[in-house]
């Protein structure tokens, strides 16, 4: 028994169990103590009442902070006290406890502060931290976080700081350094507690044969961390501790480079699956310019009470920033899935199906269609027309591109050398593509092969999709192709046991996700409610899954803006010019009755699952509804989810089947269904495009147009019904140039008239005027198109105009190019200022979605949940 004196404050946070596991330790300690009092800060008469039966002191405060708690607490003690126990409910000392610290205080007269070894309540084995010190940064390090208890870390020593709950202190120096200042950052009040010790020329050790278990990971305040971002609190401290101990030369450095370090630190945290920090960080440099003075007086104020020189032979060494490193993961694993894999199971071979049954589909050059012309011929033009405001016709249009473009963007950057080529290979390879993501989907929802392979047959081989697909439907292919993938991984993002897991499936559902919105809006707004629905059933997720929006809602921003500002709610629907017009009576047809036919199968399997299937039917529902309104374009984007859900439901009441035999004769029958459906749609559909070059204007006009941005093109098209002139930009307008706004709401312009007044002078075989049109109109080339009676006079006419040089016959028409050179202004092709705020909310999710041991090899860090 030692003869040390000492009192005990405890910090009550309201939890009245808690408080009596710590109380009744307190009772048990085997060395006296002379005085308890209890400070309540969370106004619980239960716990106020706990205390005062134990016999204990008892003090309320309002005030919920640390440091002016045991404040309150040591001016309740009575008479005077020479050394104070600082513990709080979430603490449980040893009996032993108190009688160790005591006797490593009287051992040596320089030791004014011992910490106890704090380890985990749950795992008693696990230690939570035997002392504290600093990076040779300043960052706040815990010693032995996460290491098991072996005996390795038995013997006493010295260390930089302690944490104040469970440290042992001497009153005369509390008093002397003014306890826990308030302005301190909460992580660094424990460290630069212990700063001041030291600099005054008192020894801060822990004992490690005193022992206290805890249950709460926040040993620096407890609760108070839970209260706000621990990441900005972490690198609140960092800040503080760096400006008192780095050297006075280095301190413009450390805050001018902040904003920079900011910067630089974004893609790494995305990388490493931890955005949160990056609010931290960004709080922490605001906060550290903005508080400056207070960081300075901090500084002062330790550096007064005595030298700091020898402070870094505390810091942590290499050996102990390495080991804390491999005790920060655990391997864990998922929870096994059922069934094999996509390879294991040799599925893989049947996404071959869908391709096989494209095969007059394969690609053999740019698609052409009734809603579908070829791409520009490099990503870069492609590139300057995606997000574009300035529409390149007549005299430029401000007008928002087609939100659809994003999606032309990626291909070509998929495929720079020909977009069109590439195009046309999504095209071939959809089915196969939505065959894996309807598999991988699948396999949430049952172990057993059979149930996967028909449900993924059934969607990839339904048979209006594959109508839809020789019809050369990019749009609608795009949300067949990348429904299930994002429903798919979305749920994965919300079962991932670990966070690193959930923000990886995240990134890749939202990119997925974003494909699905520039196609259809409307059914990318079920994602959204989609996601916030797993928010609310795996309600510890929902700080990743309400993210998901961003990427789809950027992408569609822009558009969504200027159709709410002019009025035009209906185009809302749809991103797309090549969306295909709203269905016709035979797609009815083929589209209603499979559905119909699914619906009743799924209504009678999924009867045996109701609380399952419940929530999925509702969503068929309203799927079912949304999908009757098609002012624009088709609804079948919603039909295809409508398909997709119906399969679902058909998966769940599978599942339930007890008998095996009947589940391998019904999904044998929807296998042997969706082959049908895949040979009579598929091997004998016919193909309703054509394939042709990506040229849409003569060589010639594309050949000048790669020297000169400013070349127009005159293309007059003459029929029997009339005359239509156009004039054209470039190399003429690709599917990518196209704008469905620019065709619902095209604006009046002044080069109207003079188009008319040119084309009828050209006609005419008139040249009164022209040259002087031309100075306005700026044409270098005129291309005549069709083949009528009227066509053939219009081009002799032409002929006799010495202002038209011909330059021959071509596929595209009879083409002349101008004697005189283009003078008129050129437009330039704007990007919008949103488009770089676009592509960054896109470089994020793709950062997100960026492997990394912890979302790969199933490492999640120690203790979480």
């Amino acid at each position: 028994m030692t003869s040390l004196a000492a009192a005990a404050v405890v910090i009550s946070r309201g939890n009245s169990e808690e408080l009596a596991r710590v109380l009744k330790a307190i009772e048990q300690q085997s060395h006296p103590l002379s005085q308890v009092v209890v400070v309540e800060t969370a106004a619980s008469d239960e716990c106020v009442e706990l205390s005062k039966s134990f016999g204990f002191g008892v003090v309320e405060v309002s005030e919920g902070q640390f440091g002016p708690a045991i404040a309150a607490g040591i001016q309740a003690l009575q008479g005077d006290v020479s050394w104070l126990w600082v513990l709080t409910s979430e603490l449980e000392p040893d009996p032993e406890a108190l009688f160790h610290l005591a006797k490593a205080a009287e051992i040596s007269p320089s030791v004014a502060i011992i910490g106890p070894k704090i380890l985990d309540r749950e795992q008693s084995l696990k230690i939570r931290q035997l002392g504290l010190t600093l990076t040779p940064t300043a960052r706040p390090f815990v010693l032995a976080k996460g290491a098991f208890d072996q005996g390795q870390h038995d013997a006493t020593g010295d260390t930089l700081a302690v944490a104040t709950p469970g440290m042992l202190v001497a009153m005369g120096l509390w008093s002397k350094i003014g306890g826990i200042e308030p302005s301190t950052p909460l992580l660094a009040q424990d460290i630069e507690l212990c700063l001041k010790a030291r600099a005054l020329g008192f020894r801060v050790i822990v004992e490690p044969r005193a022992r206290v278990l805890s249950s709460s990971e926040n040993l620096n305040g407890a609760s108070e961390v839970r209260l706000g971002s621990k990441a900005l609190k972490a690198a609140k401290a960092h800040v503080h501790l760096a400006t008192i101990l780095w050297p006075a030369f280095l301190l413009p450095l450390l805050y001018l480079a902040m904003p920079l370090v900011v910067l630089l630190l974004v893609p790494v945290n995305l990388i490493q699956k931890r955005p949160t920090r990056i609010f931290g960080q960004l709080g922490a440099w605001l906060y550290s310019w903005f508080t400056l003075p207070q960081r300075l007086r901090a500084r002062k104020k330790v550096r007064q009470l005595g030298s700091i020189a020898a402070f870094r032979e505390l810091f942590a060494s290499r050996e102990e920033l390495k080991e804390q490193r491999e005790n920060r993961y655990e391997e864990v694993s998922e929870q096994p899935a059922t069934g094999s894999g996509l390879f294991a199971s040799q599925s893989i071979w049947l996404a071959l199906v869908p391709l096989l049954v494209g095969y007059l589909l394969w690609p053999q050059g740019a698609i052409v269609g009734s809603k579908i012309t070829p791409l520009s011929s490099s990503f870069a033009a492609i590139w300057s027309s995606t997000g574009s405001d300035l529409q390149q016709y007549l005299d430029g249009v401000l007008l928002p591109s087609d939100p659809f473009n994003w999606f032309y963007a990626l291909i070509s950057l998929v495929w720079p050398g020909s977009p069109s080529a590439a195009l046309a290979w999504f095209v071939f390879l959809a089915p196969g593509l939505a065959f894996i993501g309807a598999w991988l989907l699948s396999s949430a929802l049952s172990g057993s092969n059979s149930v996967r392979n028909a449900i993924a047959l059934s969607y990839s081989l339904a048979a209006p999709v594959l109508a839809l697909q020789r019809e050369g439907g990019i749009v609608e292919l795009v949300s067949f192709a990348f429904l299930p993938w994002t429903i798919f991984l979305l749920t994965k993002s919300a079962l991932s046991f670990n966070l690193s897991r959930a923000w990886r499936w995240l990134g890749l559902a939202g990119l997925t996700g974003a494909a699905v919105a520039i196609s259809s809006p409307m059914l990318f707004a079920f994602l959204v409610a989609l996601s916030l629905g797993l928010s609310i059933a795996k309600i510890r997720r929902a700080g990743v899954l309400i993210w998901f929006f961003v990427p789809g809602l950027a992408l569609l921003a822009p558009w969504i803006q200027h159709l709410v500002l002019v009025s035009t709610p209906e185009l809302l629907t749809v991103g797309s010019v090549a969306a295909r017009d709203p269905i016709s009576l035979y797609e009815q047809a083929i589209w209603w009755i499979p559905l119909a036919i699914l619906a009743l199968l799924a209504l009678t399997l999924s009867i045996a699952n109701l609380r399952v299937a419940t929530p999925i039917w509702l969503a068929a529902v309203a799927l079912l509804f949304a999908s009757s309104y098609q002012p624009v374009a088709s609804s079948e984007p919603l039909l295809i989810a409508l398909w997709l859900v119906l399969l679902i439901l058909i998966g769940v009441g599978l599942e339930a089947l007890g008998s095996k035999g009947l589940l391998v004769t019904i999904t044998s029958l929807v296998m042997v269904a969706a082959l049908v459906s895949g040979a009579v749609f598929g091997l004998l559909g016919e193909r309703n495009f054509s394939y042709e070059n990506d040229r849409v204007m003569p060589a010639l006009v594309v050949a000048s147009a790669d020297v000169s941005d400013s070349i127009r093109t005159l293309q007059i098209e003459v029929s029997e019904q009339g005359v239509v002139a156009d004039l054209i930009w470039g190399d003429g307008v690709h599917q990518n140039d196209r704008s469905l706004l620019f065709e619902f709401m095209r604006p009046e312009s002044e080069l109207d008239d003079l188009i008319a007044q040119f084309a009828g002078s050209l006609l005419a075989g008139n040249p009164d005027g022209i040259e002087q049109l031309n100075q306005v109109l700026g044409i270098d080339f005129v291309l005549l198109t069709g083949d009528s009676a009227s066509a053939v006079e219009a081009r002799v006419a032409m002929d006799t105009l010495t202002l038209l040089q011909p330059a021959g016959q071509t596929s595209f028409g009879q083409l002349w190019s101008m004697a005189e050179a283009n003078s008129a202004p050129v437009a330039v092709n704007e990007n919008s200022s949103s488009k770089l705020i676009q592509l960054t909310l896109l470089a994020v999710f793709a950062l997100l979605a960026i492997p990394t041991a912890a979302s790969i090899r199933g490492r999640k860090l120690v203790g979480s949940r």
